[in-house]
Order: structure tokens, then sequence, then C-alpha cells
């Protein structure tokens, strides 16, 4: 059975017992820290979990819903030169949902994304999936992203760079994210931060447009700042957000046109500035790109942004 979501003891020791009541004895007992994943419905404040080769009961008071963590990186960050153990570190921890990976950057190898970031995703992206094992589209899930250049007579030549890219690779499975545009004005000497609001809404389109054709896939939108910054109040397109946001609470996207529904990762540190309750850094590595999932369930959230399946 599909987990709907873990939990972690938060009591020094904590018995799982075959009913759900203090009466009936326990079948183990587990200490601090272990991880357990809640496989249906609470009955009177228990909760029905598995813990390694034992299942139980356990009572709601000696246990915290663990967070949907989900870690993205690029060849520039210290997660994309760890070796495979950093991958094996985010599966065995299961507050870990996701790895989402820089695929592409504007419209081919000699531009901007340069051979060496190609090559770096063609190699990460198989290892996604070998370190999920198991859990790869049950609980763990690979995503793949293209920074976005704002022009709009490449927007297709980028969504095309974009998928060739993820084909050479290895191709989509049913255990991937939907396609996902990375939309940020960046600072200000780069090729986007003059761009005026209808040059990123007809380049934001046009992407989007190309890539559900091909695909057949909804679309996931990374960004706010460009869409705050010039007044966008338009989707462009895209279905849901990953809403970027180094502060205490997520900042709200209503304003940009985005409903609390349609926002579905809350980008809430970069490894260094964290206000959240949420952790910094990530098992085996230090500074990461961390995200939370917001829907309150697994399968809510693989029902909004894991690909559907085209078998």
């Amino acid at each position: 059975m599909t987990p709907a979501y873990f939990v972690e003891v938060t009591a020094d020791e904590a018995n799982l017992r075959p009913h759900p009541s203090t009466d009936a004895p326990p079948v183990a007992t587990v200490g601090r820290g272990t991880q357990l994943a809640v496989v249906g419905p609470p009955s009177a404040g228990w909760l029905p979990v598995t813990a390694d080769a034992h299942a139980g009961w356990i009572a709601g008071e000696l246990v915290a819903k663990l967070p949907r963590l989900v870690v993205d990186a690029s060849d520039h960050s210290e997660l994309g030169h760890a070796d495979a153990r950093a991958w094996l570190g985010l599966v065995a921890d299961r507050r870990y949902v996701g790895v989402i990976l820089k695929a592409t950057e504007a419209w081919g190898s000699t531009a901007r994304w340069s051979v060496d970031g190609v090559a770096w995703f063609k190699a990460r992206w198989p290892q996604v999936v070998t370190a999920a094992g198991d859990r790869y589209g049950q609980s763990f899930f690979r995503g793949a992203y293209h920074f976005l250049i704002f022009d709009p007579a490449r927007a297709v030549d980028q969504a095309d760079f974009y998928l060739r890219t993820v084909d050479a690779a290895g191709g989509w499975g049913d255990g991937d994210l939907i396609p996902i545009v990375d939309v940020e004005r960046g600072s200000e000497r780069g090729p986007n931060y003059h761009a005026a609001a209808a040059t990123v809404i007809e380049t934001v389109q046009a992407f989007v447009a190309r890539v559900r054709a091909v695909t057949g896939q909804r679309v996931l939108m990374y960004g706010r700042g460009a869409m705050r910054d010039l007044g966008i109040t338009a989707r462009m397109g895209a279905d849901y957000l990953w809403n970027p946001g180094y502060t205490a609470t997520m900042p709200s996207a209503e304003a940009e046109g985005w409903p609390l529904a349609q926002v579905m990762l809350w980008q809430y540190t970069d490894g260094r500035t964290n206000l959240t309750r949420f952790p910094t850094t990530a098992p085996i590595v230090r500074n990461v790109d961390l995200s939370v999932a917001i829907p309150d369930d697994l399968p809510t959230l693989r029902a909004a942004i894991v690909r559907a399946s085209t078998k």
C-alpha cells in the first residue's frame, strides 16, 4: 500500500499495537526519530503505520507529521557535484519526496547553457532513479527544469532543446514530475532582467504551448518575482506554481494570479537563508535549494504534478 504520508516519533519510546487501544499488547517498540509510514485513516486518535517489518497502530500524540521536501540541483550546486551517496541519503530519509535537476537553459549547448551542463544532466538523470529504487514513482519523484530566456522568437527552440535533452538522457518515466519551466529575471547583467512584461508573457506562453503539444502533459512554473515586478497576473498557460520565497511563511502568489490551490511547492531556502522550521541542509551535503510540498498528502501531490502515464 502506498503511504499517504510519513510521521516521526517524538517520544523517547512509543509502542505499536495491533488495535487502536492501550489495552492491546505492543507488537513493537520504536524510539525517538523513527520514521513511520501512515497507511490508512486515523481511528480515535490512533494512526495505522508500518515500520520495518512491523505494522500496527500508534497514538497520534506521540508522532509529528514529516514535511514532504524536494531538493533541486544544477551542475553549479554542491549537490550537483556530490557522489551517489547523496542521492541514497535523500532516498533513505522519508522527509524527501523528490529531486529536481536543471536540464537546460536557452536554446542550445552553444548558448549560455554549456556542453558540460548538458553532460552533467544526462549523467545525473538516470542516477536518481537507480538511487530511488522501490520509492521511485511511489513516494519519490524526479523532475527536470528549463531556465527560460525571455525571447519570443526562440521560445519554441528552447522547448525543443529541453525536450531533446531529457529524451537523450533516457526520457521521461511514470515516476517523473511534469515538465517545469523556470521563469526568473535574474541579475541586472543577465539577459532577462530588462525584458518587458509583454516579452515575458509571449515567451512563456509559446514555451508552455510547445511543451504541452509535444508531451501532452501539464506544466509547472517556477517563479514569482518576475510576475510581481512586472505586474503580470496571467498564468501564461502553466497549470501549477513552484513558489520561491525565503521568508518565515510562504508568500502569497494570489496577486500574480495563483490561488493557493494551484501552488504545489514552496522553495523556502537556498541552504543559507532559512527562516522556517524546515531543514536548511540535506543528507550528505549542506548548501542546497530546498522546497516543501504544499498539498496535505502525497496522493494529492502526485495527482497534480506527477506525469500522467502515456503507456
